[in-house]
This record gives structure tokens, sequence and C-alpha cells, in this order.
């Protein structure tokens, strides 16, 4: 995680180009980048709306605001390849699902349980910062494994994931962005200079 100086309208751009400097490098087999990581502190937990979730008590509601333990994050492509979390229906995210693109999402089972008990949820939708002129809303293309967000001795939490560069609020800083790294031949410690100078090269 590193602070930026850079124009908030070209940060997520960087961000892509110092994981492709990074997934070039020898023994990298994967990379991501997010705005969390799992047990890295702190959460992201913005307003949620599912549309046509099964949990509704009588009478039937057609949506169903997220609790506030429902949390979220922003990633790029590589991220669950990265955390070695399996995809359990649909697909994972792709560098297809960008800025422009048809808005898409990832959720965890958890989440799929609680909000479409015995439903498949995908192609359903969730609308991040609902009833606002924010309002994003999101196709479910995939389940994946729950894994762990803010500590290891925590209940896994309903969790939705969407691409960084399709989260479309001008003012959300991204000052800072968190890049994981799966490698392999030797400890991933002896890549740090080489993933630095990576990083370098784009910035």
């Amino acid at each position: 995680s590193q602070g930026t100086t850079v124009d908030p309208s070209n940060r997520v751009s960087l961000y892509e180009r110092a994981r492709a400097a990074v997934l070039a490098l020898p023994n990298v087999d994967e990379a991501a980048i997010s705005l969390l990581t799992p047990a890295g502190g702190g959460g992201f937990t913005p307003s949620v709306e599912v549309l046509d979730a099964a949990r509704a008590a009588p009478p039937p509601r057609s949506s169903v605001p997220a609790d506030g333990d429902v949390f979220g994050n922003l990633v790029t492509a590589g991220w669950f390849g990265t955390f070695g979390t399996p995809i359990t229906a649909g697909r994972d995210l792709t560098d297809g699902d960008r800025r422009g693109a048809p808005r898409v999402a990832v959720i965890n089972e958890t989440f799929a349980r609680r909000f479409f008990a015995n439903r498949s949820p995908l192609g359903h939708t969730i609308v991040v910062y609902p009833n606002t002129p924010r309002a994003m809303p999101a196709q479910i293309v995939g389940v994946a494994a729950d894994a762990i967000y803010g500590s290891p001795r925590e209940a896994v939490p309903p969790t939705w994931y969407m691409p960084i560069a399709q989260f479309d609020v001008p003012e959300f800083p991204f000052a800072s962005a968190r890049l994981s790294v799966r490698a392999h031949l030797g400890p991933p410690e002896l890549l740090t200079k080489s993933v630095a100078a990576a990083i370098a090269n784009v910035d």
C-alpha cells in the first residue's frame, strides 16, 4: 500500500499497469490489486440493496436492503487466483470487466445463502449506494468460496467483490491500493526487490 499524488482519474490505470509489470516477473504466478486484503484491517461497508432476494419475510418484497454486516471489496482480475479462493459457481472477474463494460460482481457463499436461500444468485443484481445519485447496479456473475475478510477469528461475513475499474464514484480517492502476489520457487520475501523495481519502472 502506498499513497499517491497521481490525479484520481488516472490512479486505477496506474495500479493496473503496476499489476501487469509484476505479473511479468519470473516466478510470479498471479497478482492482484485491491482496496483491502484479507486480515489487513478495516472494512468496506457501503449501503447495498439485493434485488429480488429470497430472504424477505411476509409480505414479500422485491428487494432487500443488506444489513450492516455485509462487506465489499474492490479488486482486479486475478484476485481469487492470488489467494487460492475457488469460484464455486459462474465465472471469475476478468480484465474485460472494466469501465464501459456491463458492471458485474462476484459474491461469496455466505452472501448467496443469506439473500438467495436455495436459488442461484447468478444473473441477479446488487446495487451499491442504492437510492442515491451514485447508485451502481451490478449483475452477479460468480460465487466464490468463503474466505477470511477481517480476521481469522471472525465469522466470514456476506461479501461482494466488484472490479475496481467499474467502481464509478468520482470522489472516491483510491489514494492507496494493495498489491498481492502469489509466487513460487522460494520465499515470497525474495521477490521484494524485483517487485519494488517493477513498480518503480511504472511510476
